[in-house]
C-alpha cells in the first residue's frame, strides 16, 4: 500500500482532471503549540470494528480549532507533510482518506500512503516530501506498524484511529468512545500544490512543466518551421547591408515564483485580554524568486459562507526569504483596523519591476480572544 497506485488514480479521476487556480496551501493541526508533541497509542489495547484490515495503525486528524473540519481545502497533490513527536517513531508513513459524512462518523475509504520514514522524538516539527494526489475534502492520517500518533495538549482535539488498509478499501474502526476521541489529535499538517495538467507532480517543486502531462521535466522547445525565402533572380544586384543597429535587451517575460508561504503561528491574539500562553502577534514568511511587490489580502472566513474581503496591502518583497511582522492590525483606507477574533485566509502575490505576477498563494491563520 505503499507509494501512489493504480487504486488512487481510480479513486482521483475527475476530481482532479481540472485543478483550480491557487498557489500552494498549508492545512492541520496546530505544530507551534507549546507541550504539544505527540505519543504512540498502542494498537493492542483497541478493539475494531468490521472493515478491512491491513499493515499497522493510523491515526486520523478529524477537526481543529473547535468545529473546523480537517479535510483538504483544495485538491492537487500532497508534496509534504509535517509531525512533531516525543516519542521516538521508527517506521510510519503518511496516509490518505476519503470520507463521506462528517469527519468524526462518516464512512472512511483508503485513498493512497507514502514512503515509510523515520520520526526522531524530540518533540520538534519534521518535515518529509511525499507525493499523494489529493482531492478536496480528504483527511490525512500516519499509521505505524503497531500504534497510532496522537496527543492530548492540541487546538481543540479530535481523532480517530483505524487498520490500515489497502487504497479502495474501508479500514476496521477503533472502538473508542466520544469523550476519548475529543481528547487526542493526530499531530500532522500536510502541505498541497496545485497540479494544473493532472500529472499527479506538484506545480511548483515537483513539475517543471505544469501545463504538459507528458512530463514532469523542462518543457519541451518546439522547433519553429523555417520559411522558405526566394533566390536571387540571375541579373540582380547584391543588396546592400545595413550596419547592425544597437543590441535591444530582450523583455522581462518571467513571473516571480513564490513557496513556502506560512504565518508563524498561526494562531495569536492582537488584545490584553487572550490568555497568556499565546503569542502577540505574528510573521509572514514567504520565498521568492525575484524582488518586487507583494500584494497581501485578508478575507474574514465564516462557516458555510464565502470568505469576507477584510482588506487589501502591499509590502516590498525581496529575492529570497522574506519575512513580514503581521500584529494583527490593517490599514483600511486611512484607518488602522484591528481585526476581530476567528479565522482568516491570506492570499499572496508578487509582482515584478516588469509588471509579471506571480501564481497566488494563500494560509489560514486564526486571531484568538
Amino acid at each position: 500500500m505503499r507509494g501512489v497506485g493504480t487504486a488512487v488514480a481510480v479513486l482521483l479521476a475527475g476530481a482532479l482532471a481540472v485543478s483550480p487556480a491557487y498557489g500552494a496551501t498549508d492545512w492541520g493541526a496546530d505544530l507551534t503549540l507549546p507541550n504539544s508533541a505527540g505519543q504512540l497509542l498502542d494498537c493492542a489495547t483497541v478493539t475494531f470494528s468490521a472493515g478491512a484490515s491491513g499493515d499497522g495503525c493510523a491515526g486520523i486528524l478529524t477537526y481543529i480549532n473547535g468545529s473546523v473540519a480537517a479535510s483538504a481545502p483544495v485538491g492537487g497533490v500532497l508534496t509534504s507533510f509535517s509531525i512533531k513527536m516525543q516519542t521516538a517513531v521508527p517506521a510510519g508513513h503518511v496516509m490518505l482518506f476519503s470520507v463521506s459524512g462528517t469527519p468524526d462518523n462518516g464512512t472512511l475509504t483508503t485513498v493512497g500512503a507514502g514512503t515509510d520514514v523515520s520520526v526522531p522524538g524530540d518533540s520538534a516539527v519534521h518535515a518529509f516530501n511525499t507525493r499523494i494526489p489529493i482531492a478536496a475534502g480528504m483527511l490525512i492520517g500516519f499509521t505505524t506498524p503497531t500504534a497510532a500518533v496522537y496527543r492530548t495538549n492540541g487546538d481543540s482535539t479530535n481523532e480517530r484511529i483505524v487498520h490500515g488498509s489497502s487504497p479502495g478499501t474501508q479500514p476496521q474502526e477503533g472502538n473508542l468512545d466520544v469523550a476519548t476521541r475529543q481528547a487526542i489529535q493526530a499531530p500532522l499538517r500536510g502541505h498541497i500544490e496545485p497540479d494544473a495538467d493532472g500529472d499527479g507532480y506538484g506545480d511548483e517543486t515537483q513539475d517543471a512543466c505544469p501545463s504538459d502531462a507528458t512530463t514532469h521535466g523542462a518543457c519541451p522547445t518546439p522547433t519553429p518551421t523555417p520559411t522558405p525565402q526566394p533566390g536571387p533572380s540571375p541579373d540582380a544586384s547584391p543588396p546592400a547591408q545595413t550596419p547592425p543597429g544597437p543590441q535591444v535587451p530582450a523583455p522581462d517575460t518571467t513571473a516571480p515564483a513564490v513557496s513556502h508561504l506560512t504565518m508563524s503561528p498561526p494562531r495569536f491574539r492582537v488584545n490584553k485580554r487572550a490568555r497568556a500562553s499565546l503569542a502577540k502577534g505574528s510573521s509572514l514568511r514567504f520565498t521568492s524568486s525575484e524582488a518586487g511587490t507583494a500584494t497581501i489580502s485578508i478575507l474574514k472566513l465564516r462557516p458555510h459562507r464565502k470568505p469576507d474581503p477584510v482588506a487589501q496591502f502591499n509590502k516590498p518583497a525581496v529575492a529570497g526569504a522574506n519575512r513580514i511582522a503581521f500584529a494583527g492590525r490593517v490599514h483600511v483606507g486611512s484607518l488602522v483596523k484591528t481585526l476581530a477574533p476567528g479565522n482568516y485566509q491570506l492570499v499572496l502575490r508578487v509582482s515584478d519591476a516588469a509588471g509579471n505576477k506571480s501564481k497566488t498563494a494563500s494560509c489560514r491563520f486564526t486571531i484568538a480572544r
